[in-house]
């Protein structure tokens, strides 16, 4: 199985995919660890596709969880299904600034993130709030993106969702 979890920030999606790639023992990809390791740069972003290529051409079953629309095409091309976390986007923004005082008071609050990841109450941070809050106008791009894919798709909207969907992780497994 190749498995794609995508979603807005806060969605759930580094939580969901833990306990995927843990229930169905599969190497388990974080873009957002591979993208926040770097500096942001034109050749970080050269560097992260060669990272992401090298990861799925390493592993015959993989799963990974990230955005990055650039990539999107890329791992649509070689993934058997997709999780999309479409949930209410208050309720993604209040799960975002949750983690980010949590990590402010403790940074293994986020293990999986690198150690040189930062979050300050910045200009930039204010920026990724308002992304947050708009990230449902990036849906019809990534609409359009799946309308060419030919593997499955599970929108997954609530928490009730995410439960059945993980309890039916077995029987996607076999598939």
């Amino acid at each position: 199985m190749k498995m794609i979890v995508i979603g807005s920030p806060g969605s759930g999606k580094t939580y969901l995919s833990q306990i995927i790639c843990q229930r169905l023992d599969l190497p388990c990809l974080h873009l957002d660890v591979i993208w926040h390791d770097m500096d942001y740069s034109s050749q970080a972003e050269e560097r992260f596709g060669q990272l992401l290529f090298e990861f799925m051409q390493g592993h015959e079953r993989w799963l990974i969880d990230g955005n990055f629309q650039n990539s999107l095409a890329i791992r649509l091309a070689e993934a058997d299904h997709v999780v999309w976390l479409k949930r209410p986007r208050v309720f993604n923004l209040l799960r975002v600034l949750k983690r980010s005082l949590l990590f402010a008071f403790s940074s293994s609050s986020r293990p999986e993130m690198p150690k040189t990841f930062k979050e300050s109450l910045d200009r930039d941070y204010l920026t990724f709030l308002a992304f947050v809050w708009q990230f449902s106008k990036s849906y019809p791009a990534m609409e359009k993106q799946l309308q060419s894919y030919d593997g499955k798709v599970s929108v997954l909207r609530s928490k009730k969702e995410m439960d059945a969907f993980l309890t039916s992780l077995t029987s996607l497994a076999t598939d």
